[in-house]
């Protein structure tokens, strides 16, 4: 204990601890009981039993009596206690009845302040004991409003102790149970020891407890829970039997108590000390006398309590809210950081107890969904604009100094404070009464709207606070009747009151965004105004539309019965939530409720069904037809509801994955989304009813709680006789307080109702209209959307209906898109984290985690988008059995969609590289260290080293990652797969790299050249011959035929005797051209050499007397390959190359098939009859350069003329 922070050696803890000096008039040393003796505690001076000091009025002493013959031994360490359920169960407490003897105590002006000494029972159980601070406990009768409590010279022991106040925290509470505040105050007291261990901090140290008061508000002693009071005297902080109702006739307005407690009480009844590393707590117990709401309470702390204690920052929590390690210091961080800061806020995590049981609940569950988004989307976003709609009370912070009125009273407070209806300032409005149930809205809005300032409201996502959502169906409809006319009206006061923006000290870009945000809100509450009859057309539409397309589900009837049915069900539905909203409180009605949750949740879930088989239909249907991408695109229907559920969820699940929290998309989405209709129809219908309530209490309520008595002063106006418990009851009430808490409290107490309001009748007729209004609007918006008539301008059903949810399902898409990229660019500002700490090794795993991981998809993105699917369909037939394998793994990831693939892996890295600086800032607290070091870790193990693998291994590492890849993109399937759509609409799919010729003759050479001494590489002919064949469409006959010069020909008139015959045979060929005699150019045949076989040369006949083959012609254009399958077909083997196919004359040349296939091999094929090569190649050099000369001069003398012939005269030889 001697090393404790706060505990100093023995020899030093008067000094560390500065003793209490109260003002100069009240120092008495016949007077301990005034505000504070400065004499030491001496626990030998304690007056006998026997002693009668008490009947001669002589002034109050030290301490009540005891016996002191057995003065208590103080333990050498602080004990822990536990809640023992072996214990019988008492009765609710009842009035006490202890001892009571009358005192005379000093009263100067008229202020009952008492110093009452802390019962031994407790001072046995805490290590400090010296320090008036620790021994006695300081108790203030306030008889005035809390506005005056400075201006009366009441004072606080901060005050007198000359300590600074860095940050204040109140805690508001009503008739909650001790379960709720230990939750809270065990929650602070722990953030206090964290505070106390910041030793390079220039403003906290060992001593930060010294720096934080805490502070305790209960509205209303009827109110409050009598197992509070138990509690808080356990810990020294309340003692029964001390406070008055009356001082000099004047009503007490709040019982002050304070102390520093050196005891802390967890949820689970045990209790904490120094030996649980518990520091000392400041803490003021402020007991107003009547309810007034917890505005009041909060008027009472910064009008009453600020304005003594001064502090820096003021924290906010409700009772039941328990913070999370550090979140006091990380919510404290930005008002030092950032001094334009004027109010934050954390986040608030509904409580789901252990193992998560208590999403179970799906009502629970819904509001924990409720609770995740607003924190990751609509927080951040409106801390980049700089105004936040509301700092939630359970969890929020304001800059002390910023919310000060004016030198004229005018302010936030002062508009704060106009709905507390205890104040001089009010508006019996029902709008304000309604406006003021959000009252911390109000609050926002008029720091950020200060007239000549520039207060910004800031999210602080590190620091959070768990807090209890309501597990019934009543006591959810009823918090949300508050929250929802509260918002409701308090965004009118917003919207209404737009122009102050103009007026304030922000910057131009400030004003801008904060206008930008003002409008987006207006956008917002439209559309909640409007939400009634925007889901009920929405439902109507797409369960309407299932009985009128060509593929419905099941057959047309039932689907048109099915809609006919709910519309009916739901229409009456309605009507019985206004009927029940209306006359029926829901407390009353929770079976009513419930069923008609059940009905919408099915109601839902035909909804969906309804939309998803749209959207499978016109996939099935467009993907028939030939564009199908684009026909998709096109499809009005199909596009809008996949873009609107792709924008909504793609960015519900992208947002939680960047905010490294998407667990409640598995735990709770479901059940929000079935109980969405609950929240737009019975949440809303119940709000709108109930305007005219104003009331703010949902728990039960404790009431007849006895007259305390009253003190008098007497002649001198300086003292007064009062009646306190002697001191040996002051030890047995608080063991009988603690006895207490350690039963168990009876559940089966009665419930009450609180009093109804006032100006009811005007409040009711209000609601009236309001509702009318409501119900109206929404109904012509159904009449107009829904009515089957043609409305002009307004076009026809289908046409209003198309563009109505076009309209709805866009609009949702981009609000969410909005919220998204606002929350995306909050800037974090919690501090760095120490290595000695879990979770600076938990943020080094996560970002090596991170790394790797994006050199993952850095190195998947190149590896996978690298391969060719036309090589991969290769490797799949001829590839060796790995790569077979691997390229059908890859090849079937790709063919679901390569832009898919790509899209996916970019989103992932860019998630990735995104959030991997956020963790570097939190280690390295920001600046140019966190630039480098993620750019260094990006750069080189992000993207070098693992693309330079894939990139040589790509096809075997995307083949193991295929099912990880395929997991990720189903998982990114509402954002990714349509910007794949839109990709391949606009840039076109990939199907593979197809080569041009060239591009293969150059694959073909390269193979050569690179890898020329591999056993599968191709040899120089087969680089040739592909070449060539390669080049053969393109290549002209004109380029390889033999001109007509050099061609062997024979006239019809020649004779072929047997000098012509020797001729022949001697020439070596096997075809022969036959022309006429008159024009050399005009073949009617060919002569086959082999016919001569049986002729006679004795018979001289003239060579037409022979049969003669037909002889093909051809233009100079045709193409090598064309002639190639021309000779293919057995027809001939050789054509007559002309300038006028089919014409008289024009021949050019002679074309083979061993012309053709000489240059289809590029070499020369020589036969036994064959003339000599040189001479035969000299002769194809010579004749292409005639036939050049010639095709030119022909070409330019025949143009036109030539092709009309040719089409207008076949060949009788047939023409090619």
């Amino acid at each position: 204990m001697e090393g404790s922070p706060y505990y100093p050696p023995p020899s030093h803890r008067q000094q560390q601890i500065p003793p209490i000096i109260p003002p100069h008039h009240m120092m008495s040393s016949s007077s301990p009981h005034l505000l504070m003796s400065p004499q030491p505690l001496n626990h030998h001076s304690f007056p006998p039993p026997s002693s009668n000091h008490f009947s001669q009025h002589h002034i109050y002493p030290p301490f009540y009596s005891h016996d002191q013959s057995q003065p208590p031994q103080p333990p050498s360490a602080p004990q822990e206690f536990q809640y023992n359920p072996a214990l019988p169960h008492y009765p609710v407490r009842q009035v006490r009845r202890y001892k009571t003897v009358k005192r005379l105590v000093q009263i100067p002006q008229g202020k009952l302040v008492l110093n009452c000494p802390v019962p031994i029972q407790y001072l046995e159980r805490v290590p400090l004991r010296d320090p008036k601070e620790f021994n006695m406990m300081r108790y203030t009768a306030i008889t005035c409003d809390a506005n005056e409590f400075h201006q009366k010279n009441y004072t606080l022991r901060q005050e007198i102790m000359n300590r600074e106040t860095e940050i204040a925290i109140c805690i508001t509470m009503y008739n909650e149970d001790e379960v709720l505040l230990s939750r809270t105050l065990h929650g602070i007291m722990k953030n206090l020891t964290q505070l106390t261990k910041r030793y390079r901090s220039p403003i906290w140290d060992e001593h930060a407890w010294q720096k934080v008061v805490i502070c305790i508000i209960a509205d209303g002693r009827e109110k409050i829970h009598p197992r509070v009071l138990d509690m808080l005297s356990v810990l020294g902080i309340y003692q029964e039997g001390i406070a008055k109702s009356t001082v000099n006739e004047k009503p007490v307005h709040a019982h002050l108590y304070e102390y520093t407690s050196q005891l802390s009480l967890t949820p689970d009844h045990t209790y904490k000390g120094a030996i649980n590393d518990i520091v000392p707590a400041q803490i003021i117990f402020c007991l107003k006398e009547k309810n007034q709401k917890k505005i009041n309470s909060h008027r009472w702390f910064f009008q009453a309590l600020c304005p003594i204690l001064q502090p820096n920052v003021c924290i906010l929590m409700d009772v039941g809210t328990r913070p999370g390690p550090h979140s006091i210091y990380k919510l404290w961080l930005p008002f030092e950081k950032y001094r334009d800061i004027g109010g934050a806020c954390g986040e608030v995590r509904a409580m789901t107890g252990k193992g998560s049981v208590y999403l179970l609940n799906p009502l629970v569950a819904a509001q924990n969904f409720e609770y995740k988004i607003s924190n990751i989307l609509d927080k951040p976003l409106e801390s980049v604009l700089g105004y936040i709609q509301v700092l939630p009370g359970a969890f929020s912070a304001y800059r002390y100094a910023a919310i000060q009125n004016d030198m004229t009273g005018e302010g936030p407070l002062k508009k704060y404070f106009l709905g507390d209806t205890s104040s001089g300032d009010i508006s019996e409005g029902i709008f304000e009464a309604n406006m003021y149930l959000a009252e911390d809205r109000i609050l926002c809005y008029e720091l950020v709207a200060k007239a000549r300032s520039q207060w910004r409201l800031h999210y602080v996502s590190g620091a959070y606070g768990e807090t209890d959502v309501p597990f019934s169906v009543a006591e959810f409809i009823s918090q949300r009747r508050r929250w929802l006319n509260g918002s409701f009206f308090a965004g009118v006061y917003s919207l209404v009151h737009w122009g102050k923006i103009l007026n304030t000290n922000h910057t131009t870009g400030r004003k801008f965004l904060l206008i930008i945000e003002l409008i987006y809100l207006c956008i917002s509450w439209l559309f909640s105004w409007f939400a009634l009859g925007n889901f009920f057309l929405s439902f109507y539409i797409l369960t309407g539309s299932l009985a009128v397309m060509q593929q419905p589900p099941f057959s047309a009837q039932v689907a048109d019965i099915v809609h006919t049915v709910l519309t009916y069900i739901y229409a009456v539905l309605i009507i019985c939530l206004f009927l029940i909203a209306m006359g029926n409180r829901p407390q009353g009605s929770q079976g009513s409720y419930g069923l008609i949750m059940v009905f919408f949740s099915l109601l839902m879930i035909y909804v969906v069904f309804s939309s998803a088989w749209i959207v499978y239909v016109g996939i099935s249907t467009e993907l028939s037809k030939p564009q199908s991408i684009s026909s998709l695109l096109s499809n009005g229907p199909f596009r809008d509801i996949i873009i609107s559920m792709a924008s909504t969820f793609g960015v519900f699940i992208l947002s939680g994955i960047i905010f490294l929290d998407p667990w409640h998309m598995l735990t709770s989405f479901m059940q929000y989304f079935l109980l969405t209709p609950s929240y737009i129809n019975i949440l809303n219908t119940y709000a709108f009813c109930n305007t005219h309530d104003v009331s703010w209490g949902t728990k039960d309520i404790f009431e007849n709680v006895p007259y305390l008595g009253h003190v008098e002063t007497k002649a001198d106006e300086t003292t007064a006789e009062i009646v306190l418990p002697e001191q040996k009851d002051v030890g047995y009430l608080y063991e009988e307080s603690f006895k207490n808490l350690q039963k168990k409290e009876p559940r089966n107490s009665k419930k009450t109702v609180d009093p109804k309001t006032r100006q009811e009748d005007y409040y009711r007729n209000f609601r009236t209209r309001l509702v009318v209004c409501w119900i109206f609007s929404n109904l012509i918006l159904v009449i107009v959307i829904c009515t089957m008539d043609n409305l002009g301008k307004l076009g026809n059903f289908d046409e209003r209906t198309n563009t109505y949810m076009s309209f709805i399902l866009w609009s949702v898409a981009a609000l969410s898109v909005f919220r998204f990229v606002g929350s995306s660019t909050e800037p974090n500002v919690d501090p760095p984290v120490t290595y000695e700490s879990p979770e600076f090794w938990e943020r080094l795993i996560s970002i090596t985690f991170l790394v790797l991981l994006g050199g993952v998809f850095a190195g998947l993105t190149i590896g996978l988008m690298g391969l060719d699917q036309t090589n991969l369909h290769v490797l799949m037939e001829s590839g060796s059995p790995s790569e077979r394998e691997n390229a059908k793994k890859v090849s079937a990831l790709l063919e679901r969609g390569k832009h898919w693939v790509l899209v996916t892996l970019l989103l992932s890295n860019v998630i990735v590289n995104e959030t991997l600086p956020i963790l570097l800032d939190g280690v390295l607290g920001g600046g140019w260290q966190a630039i480098v070091i993620a750019t260094a870790l990006i750069v080189i193990f992000g993207e070098v080293i693992p693309q330079s693998i894939c990139v040589r291994h790509g096809l075997a590492i995307g083949a193991k990652t295929a099912w990880a890849v395929l997991i990720l993109m189903y998982i990114m399937y509402p954002i990714a797969y349509p910007t794949a759509l839109l990709l391949d609409f606009f840039l076109g799919e990939s199907h593979g790299t197809v080569y041009k010729k060239a591009g293969l003759k150059s694959l073909v050479s390269l193979h050569q050249a690179v890898h020329p001494s591999d056993v599968d590489a191709l040899t120089s002919d087969e680089v040739t011959i592909i070449g060539a064949v390669l080049d053969l469409k393109s290549k002209p006959v004109s380029f390889i035929m033999t001109p007509m010069n050099d061609v062997f020909t024979l006239s019809t008139e020649d004779i072929l005797n047997e000098e012509l015959v020797d001729k022949i045979l001697t020439a070596g060929y096997s075809r022969i051209p036959v022309h006429t005699p008159e024009d050399k150019e005009n073949f009617i045949g060919m002569l086959l050499t082999k016919r001569l076989i049986t002729y006679d040369p004795e018979d001289a006949l003239p060579m037409k007397q022979l049969p003669l083959s037909t002889l093909p012609e051809t233009g100079p254009d045709t193409s090598c390959l064309d002639i190639l399958n021309f000779f293919q077909e057995g027809k001939s083997h050789m054509a007559i190359v002309s300038s006028d196919p089919g014409g008289s004359s024009g021949a050019l040349g002679v074309i083979t098939l061993e012309d053709v296939i000489e240059e289809l091999i590029g070499e020369e094929i020589i036969d036994e009859t064959d003339v000599y090569v040189d001479v035969r190649n000299k002769i194809r050099v010579v004749r292409r350069q005639m036939m050049s000369k010639h095709y030119t001069h022909l070409t330019a003398r025949k143009k036109g003329a030539t092709n009309n012939k040719s089409a207008e005269k076949p060949s009788k030889y047939g023409a090619i």
